[in-house]
Order: C-alpha cells, then structure tokens, then sequence
C-alpha cells in the first residue's frame, strides 16, 4: 500500500516517449537490483565461527600491507621475519615468488572465473526476480556463498590480481597490450569495474538487520563496513600503483589514517547488535592502527638495525586490546547518560536505544530465554525508547535514516506495524541513500509476506522441496521397476549372471537415491502429510521396513488430523461450489486489480448487481482502511518470485452496497492455463452470524463519541469521524471504556505515548489491561494516499464474564442507598448480557462480583437483584444457552495454513480438500467487538 520509492527520472512522462522509457528501464533495474539482494539476504544465517574467522582474516590481509615484503620497509630483520613471512601471502607477494603466475595464469585464471560466475548468477537472480519466476536453486545458492566470499576475504586478492594485470607488470617478460592482449584489457576493464561496484552494493545491504535474530551479521546499517571496503580498495591500490621505495612514507601514512578512521567509527558508532562482535570489531582494527602507526615510525627513522619499532608493537598489542575496551565501555556509558537533545546524530540515537533495550533483551530477542524479564521493566524500556525517538525525530526531522531507524524499532522490538510503517514511509519521502533505499525496500518486503502468509519460506528451501520430492519419487518408481526386472531375470532361464548383477546394482542405487532425497523432504518444514506417506509407502515396499514404515504413517496421520482441525474454520473458503462468493481479477498491467467474474453468491451477500460489479476495480468491494492492502495481495505475490500458493486463510472484510462490513475468511488462487498465470480467484466465505451480547452496550457508550460512519454486524467494528468530537487530539476520547478503566481499583491502562498527539506522526498506543481484560490497539492502513489509524478495542469472549464483573463492580462500587439514576440503563444492558450466559459464567460472575463488592452491603443487595433478575430471564428460553456452553477455544489468525500444495502433491491435496469440505461452520469467539478510524 505504501508508494515505492522513486529514482531516477520523472514517471509522469508521456508515454512511449524516450524519458517514459528511460524512467521504466531505471526503475526495472532498481527492481532486479533489489530483487537479486532481497533474496540473497532472506537468507543470512551463518556459522559464527565462519563469520569470525572470515573477519580475522580480513585483519591479516591487512595488517600484511604494513609488514609486506615487497614494500620494503625498513624494519628488523629478525624481529619482523615472522609477519613478513607469514603476512606475505594475505595479498599476493608470496604467491608470485612461489608460482610466478603470468597475465593468464592460474592465479588469474581463477580471479576471472569466479568474478564471471558470480556475475552472471546475479543476472540470472535478478532476471528470474523480475520475471517472477525461480526455477533453479543452485544460481541463488552459489550467489549466497560467493557475493559475501569474494567481498571479504577475496576482495584483496582478487582485487590486486585486476590491478596487476590492468598495470601489465605481472610478468615482465611479456609484452603489454598488444595483438590479443588489447582485447583482453578491454574484456578485464569493465569486469573489474562490475566487481567493484558489486563489492560495495554487497557490503551495504547484505546483512541481517532484525535485532531479534543472536546472528553475527546483525546490524541496523552498514556504512561502517563500506567504510572499511573502502579503506581496503585504496590500500590495495596504493600498494600496487605506487612504486615502492619512492612513496612507501606516502602509502604507510594513508594506511595509518585509513585504519585510524575505520577503527574511529567502529568505536564511535558501534554498529553491530551484539556487543561482542563489536568488541572484536573495533579491537582488530586498533590493532590494525598500531602496526600500521610502528611501521610510519620505522620508515621515519630509516634504521633496519633498530629493533625498538617491532618490540614496541609486539608490547603494545595486550595494551591496545585493553584500551579499546576501555574506549567502547566510555563510549556506552557516554551514550546512555547523554539526554537524546545533546546526540549528534541519528546513529546515536540508535544507539541509545538499542543499549537501553538490551537490557531487557530477554523479553524480545530469540535468544531461547522467556520469562525472565518482568512485564513491568520492559515496558519501561520500551516507553524510554519510544520517547528517545521521539525526541530524535523532533532534532532531526529532515533525516531519513532517523524515521528509518525508528521503523525498525517499533516493527522489530515492539511489534507496532502501523507506527514501523508511517515511519518508513516518512523515511522514502526524505531523499533516502543507496541502503536506506533498500533497508525501507527490505522491511516493507517482509511486511508484505507477512501479510501473504509467506514470510518464512525462503525461494531456495521451497525450490529445493519440490525437487527433492520430486527425485525421490523418480528414483522411487525406478527402483521399482529394477527390483521387477531383478526377479523377472531371477525366474528366467535365458538371463545371465552379467545381467543380473547390473540389476542389482541398479536397485541400489535407486534405493539410496531415493532415500536420501526422501530425508531431505521429511526434515524440511514445508513437508506435507502426503510426501510423508509416499516416504512411508517406499520404506514398506521397497526396503522392507514395516516398522519404520508404520512410524511414518503414524506421523503422517498426526500431521493430517492438526490440519483438519485448523481447516474446519477456513476449508470452505477453497470451494468454488455455489455457498461460497467468487470474484476473478485480472493481473494484466493494463486492467490490473479489474473484476472480469462475479457469481450470484457474491451478488447476495454483498447486495449488489452483476453489472455493477464486472469491469470496475475490486478495491469498490473492500473497506477502505484494507483496500490497499488488498490490492496489493496480488501484486506482492507477483513479487516474490515464488509462483506458489500456500492457501493461507485468512480473515477478511466486504464492503456491503449499503456500507455496512461483512466479515469472513478469504483465499486467493491462481487461474492459469497453459501453466502461464491469467487471473487471480478471490474465495470469499461469509462468517456466520453470532450473538453479539455487548453490541448495545458498546453502541449506547460510543454514540455520544462521534458520529458512527461505518459500522460491521453485530458491532464486530466501529469507525467514527473524529471531527465531530470537541478536540480529535484528545487521546482519552478516542476509547468508548476510558472512563470505565480509569476508575478500575487497580492500574489498568499504562500509555504508551504522551497524553496529546503533537504532529502527525506521534501515533498513540496503549495497552488497557487488568480488571476489564480490554486491549485497545491501533493498525495503520493507506487508502488513496492517505493514513487511517484503525483503533481496536479487543475484548476475548473466553474471558467476558471477567469483563461483565468488573464492570458490575464499577457501577455498583459507590451504592450506599440504591442505584443512581444515571446507571440504570448500564444495569439494564448488564442483565441483559447476564441473561444470555450459560449458569456456570452467570455462577463464576456472582462470585467474583460479590468478591470485589465485599464489605459493600447495598451493593451486594443490587447484585443480588440483578443477578436474581438475570437468572429468571434466562430460565425462559434455556435453549439460548445452547450457543454459548461450549465456547471454542481461540484460534490463531495467522495460523491457518493448513496444507501446502506442490505440483507432485496435487492428488493427495485434492482429496484432503473433498474430506474437509464437509467440516464447516465451526463455532469461533468474536475477539474483536469494537474498533474505530480518524483520519488526521
């Protein structure tokens, strides 16, 4: 729903001009640019100890620019031959004295290929990204393991290898440039060039950037790593371009303030989550400073016999670890006591908060702790980061990786989407850089999937289950087929031992094909309860293990019943039989999101006539805060690059002719043919009708609020303007229960924000908790370019008797002689719903109420009339309790997928589909009984 972040040239160009065409051809390779690192970083999780090792390594490549044998430099032979010797072969002065590679060399040879391979796998990545359409893993795989490869520990080698062979001095026997060799340089010139930009596109944006994941490569930028790309590139041309001994003070000079600068900002700004990561980053580099500081001394003093340079950098190590320490912990214990109006930038704002939280990292990092921070810590945690940002955003309006840093803030460690996105969208409006671009890119990407249903399948784990399957299979049947030729050979009289044995051996090998692929799919979590049938039918008939097989299928039918419970709420809504409504949308670019069918089912619960509906937009049948959300479904999963449907239902909202909501479960498929994609079919299912005992009460409480625009059935939402209230600022009346919760005996409602919104983008949150068990959260939607906060008051019916005690107890709270006046029609609406709970919750309601009214004689007098009352009522018609004594437990929103469909799948999936057709209209909770918008 959010505006994509434009690039480039003006998009209102007429169109077929060459500016119109311009700006298309920028903007689809801005696409296919973030595509190829969006699904290179979907996927970050890597050993530690790789990723550390990786970065002492980078250290030693470094380092072996101050201690290099081809400089030079005047230091202490005995004291120094161990780094000479060692450090030598970090860049490619060892190398070239021990194999003397020439301009086509090994050396070379190898530089060459991988820079090709890797290249054309991020052209093949991006083509198939903007095609929407991954058919091969191993491109993405060797992408991912190459990109991070070659722009760490390779860059300097292969980096040096380009710059020898651009210089022509590699080999001096050959002559440079002459015949092919022109060709050559002109081939390895753009190649080069291509390398290097490819280096840094990498080291900005692939990285994790969700402080929730413990990874190594967590961070919530990286510019202190370009920096650092930076400082190797120029080292490494410094060396190479440079003739040594000439300016060898000039080049340990550069080195010595390029290190103090990286090692400066990985001090000062500390940009990575974990704190020890930190450490060693910032240790390397000051280490990297000091050897590149003892170095500038020796050259200085020119004095090979002089032995005090290396000493002096051999003692001073353990003083340089323990120093920068020092400086990091001065540096946080800086940043936690400076107020937010003294900090110089949004990094440290970053970082005030970050080191604020992570003192409460239990509570919200997947560190595999829970419960060990108090509820109350880390909402004082969380409210002290909120007003740091707000604070920050208030200094530095104009900034956009201020409103981005703030997004990443509420969406990851908060988990307030609607605020994470307001934020980013601030962030796109305010001239973002390279990776804000695509940090804003990235986070509205996984917010989409999350809304999809699809944000924990990575491309290459639902590729790769598909193929592995679909191995197993092949190689399932074929050892089938080899075992029936085996025993037809056995039996007949004219086959050769030869023969035989090949047959066996063919058993074999399909065997263990197919059982090492089918391993592969009963260990992924996309496995199905089909492929684990079709794994247990190969260990039955195949191999011949009955109890493994019986295991299996055990599994498999566990598997299949957890689904069909989830699926009796939602199974309807893939039927296209006529009790379910139907609209078919076009995904062409010219009539995109344009209705071409409607069936009559849809027509009758939506009120309106075929006609009014066929060629107009679908977003005419959604309520406006989700119409762009709903719009945008299908253009979301057209970018994901994964054509497949996992059938996530989900709850979704009609816009009736007469405007009022009607809720129900909704499910998007694909309608092809050919297997080319042509339209898309929404499956929209009507929710039944539940009693909504507190509709009344909520209607006559809000009334008096502002005017009701939209409203759903059975008050399942309300949406009020809040222009007719006397002050739309104020957040106290934005909740019809305020002044119910805030004469609760204990604290119920704890803010989240200040009292008053002082701009646009401050936008409240509370949490009303305790007596009443109401919730009252807001949701950020975007309809025509404008921004809708949806405020929900949430009350679970589970728990609704515990609501109606305590508001029983509120009213009743101050009764000395009687009822006032004032609540009597409170009470009416009270008994009302006291009337329609079964005995036990009307019995549980009675005693908490008398609980809390103890010691209250009038009081208790009241409750006994009302309760006497409500139980007269309710004799009446006992079958009323018949809908409310066995209330369904909850059931997740988000947990709907019940089955997964993959092409071998089809048939299994299909009857599961036919078996669950038949489980329908099971009774859930109605969670949410009140809500409403304002428009700001």
């Amino acid at each position: 729903g959010t505006p994509p972040i434009m690039i480039g040239l003006d998009s209102n160009s007429d169109e077929g001009s060459t500016i119109s065409r311009l700006s298309k051809a920028i903007e689809t390779l801005r696409a296919a640019l973030f595509g190829v690192i969006y699904v290179m970083s979907k996927e970050t999780s890597s050993s530690s100890l790789i990723i550390v090792s990786g970065a002492f390594m980078q250290f030693f490549q470094v380092l072996g620019f101050a201690f290099n044998k081809d400089r030079d430099f005047p230091l202490h032979n005995m004291a120094s031959n161990f780094l000479l010797n060692s450090l030598s072969y970090s860049t490619l002065a060892g190398w070239k004295q021990s194999s003397a590679p020439t301009k086509g060399g090994v050396i070379f040879a190898m530089a060459m290929a991988t820079v090709i391979i890797v290249l054309a796998c991020a052209v093949y990545v991006g083509y198939s990204f903007v095609q929407n359409s991954f058919k091969y893993m191993f491109p993405l795989k060797i992408l991912r393991q190459f990109a991070i490869l070659i722009t760490s520990i390779g860059f300097i080698p292969i980096a040096t290898v380009f710059i020898q062979n651009i210089r022509c001095d590699i080999d001096d026997t050959s002559p440079c440039y002459n015949g092919t060799d022109i060709a050559a340089f002109v081939t390895m010139l753009p190649i080069a060039f291509l390398f290097v930009v490819f280096c840094f596109i990498i080291q900005v944006t692939y990285f994790e950037d969700d402080p929730r994941k413990p990874s190594v490569m967590g961070r919530c930028h990286s510019r202190a790593e370009v920096v650092q790309l930076v400082m190797r590139f120029l080292l490494t041309a410094f060396w190479e371009l440079l003739p040594a001994p000439t300016y060898n003070l000039f080049v340990i000079m550069s080195m010595t303030l390029l290190t103090f600068v990286c090692a400066f900002i990985y001090t000062w700004y500390m940009p990575f989550y974990r704190q020890d990561i930190c450490e060693i980053k910032s240790t390397l580099a000051w280490i990297q400073c000091w050897g590149a500081i003892v170095v500038t001394v020796a050259v200085v003093n020119d004095d090979r016999s002089d032995p005090a340079p290396m000493i002096a950098f051999y003692i001073g190590i353990p003083v340089v670890i323990l120093s920068s320490n020092l400086l990091l912990k001065t540096r946080k214990l800086w940043i936690r006591e400076t107020p937010v109006q003294y900090l110089g930038s949004p990094f440290e704002v970053q970082m005030k908060v970050h080191l604020l939280m992570l003192e409460v990292a239990d509570a919200w990092m997947d560190n595999g702790k829970s419960g060990v921070v108090n509820n109350s810590d880390f909402e004082r945690a969380s409210t002290l980061g909120e007003e740091a940002y707000l604070e920050g955003i208030r200094k530095f309006s104009n900034s956009s990786m201020m409103f981005l840093f703030r997004g990443q803030f509420y969406l990851t460690v908060l988990g307030h989407a609607h605020v994470g996105m307001n934020s980013l969208t601030k962030a796109a409006e305010r001239s973002p850089q390279l990776d804000e671009q695509f940090l804003i890119y990235r986070r509205r990407k996984k917010r989409s999937e999350e809304s999809t249903g699809t944000s924990g399948n990575d491309i290459i784990n639902s590729i790769a289950y598909d193929q592995y399957l679909k191995d197993a299979i092949s190689n399932d049947w074929n050892a089938a087929m080899a075992q029936v030729r085996f025993w037809e050979g056995i039996g007949s009289s004219a086959s050769n031992i030869e023969d035989l044995y090949e047959l066996a051996a063919q058993v074999s090998k399909f065997m263990d094909h197919a059982e090492q692929n089918y391993t592969k799919v009963v260990t992924m979590s996309q496995r199905s309860a089909a492929a684990l049938r079709v794994y247990a039918g190969f260990l039955h008939d195949i191999l011949d293990e009955k109890a493994r097989a019986l295991t299996i299928f055990n599994q498999a039918e566990e598997q299949d019943t957890h689904a069909n419970k989830r699926a009796t709420a939602c199974s309807p809504a893939g039927d296209t039989g006529d009790r379910n409504c139907i609209v078919v949308v076009s995904v062409e670019d010219k009539s995109f999101g344009i209705m071409t069918k409607v069936n009559d089912e849809l027509c009758r619960v939506l009120g309106y006539n075929r006609r009014d509906l066929i060629g107009k937009h679908v977003d005419m049948l959604v309520v406006k805060p989700w119409a762009a959300t709903h719009h945008n479904m299908i253009q979301q999963f057209l970018d994901s690059g994964n054509m497949t449907l996992t059938r996530t239902v989900r709850r979704g909202f009609g816009r009736h002719c007469d405007g009022t909501i009607v809720a129900g479960r909704l499910i998007l498929q694909e309608v092809t043919e050919d297997d080319e994609m042509m339209e898309f079919m929404a499956i929209f299912n009507e929710f039944e009708e539940e009693s909504g005992n507190d509709a009344s009460y909520i209607i006559n409480r809000v009334c008096g609020s502002g005017e009701v625009i939209e409203y759903s059935r059975n008050c399942r939402f309300l949406f009020f303007n809040p222009e007719t209230r006397a002050n739309s600022t104020d957040i106290y009346s934005w909740i019809p229960f305020y002044d119910e919760l805030k004469a609760s005996p204990t604290p119920c409602m704890q803010r989240m924000q200040p009292a008053s919104i002082q701009d646009d983008h401050q936008v409240p949150q509370w949490n009303a908790k305790g007596d009443f068990l109401i919730e009252i959260t807001t949701e950020l939607r975007e309809y025509e370019g404008q921004w809708f906060d949806v405020i929900k008051a949430v009350s679970p019916k589970s728990l609704r008797f515990r609501t109606l005690a305590g508001r029983i107890c509120h009213i009743l709270d101050n009764c000395q002689e009687g009822l006032p006046s004032r609540h009597e029609s409170e009470v009416e609406t009270l008994c009302a719903a006291l009337c329609d709970l079964p005995d036990t919750e009307r019995a549980m309601v009675n005693e908490m109420s008398s609980e809390l009214l103890a010691g209250k004689p009038a009081a208790q007098k009241v409750l006994n009339a009302m309760m006497e009352n409500a139980g007269l009522a309710g004799s009446v018609d006992k079958e009323s309790e018949v809908g409310t004594a066995n209330v369904a437990p909850d059931v997740d929103d988000n947990d709907n997928d019940a089955y997964g469909v993959s092409t071998v799948e089809a048939a299994s999936s299909l009857r599961a589909t036919q078996m669950r057709q038949s489980v329908w209209r099971s009774r859930r909770p109605v969670q949410v009984v009140a809500g409403l918008w304002y428009t700001r």
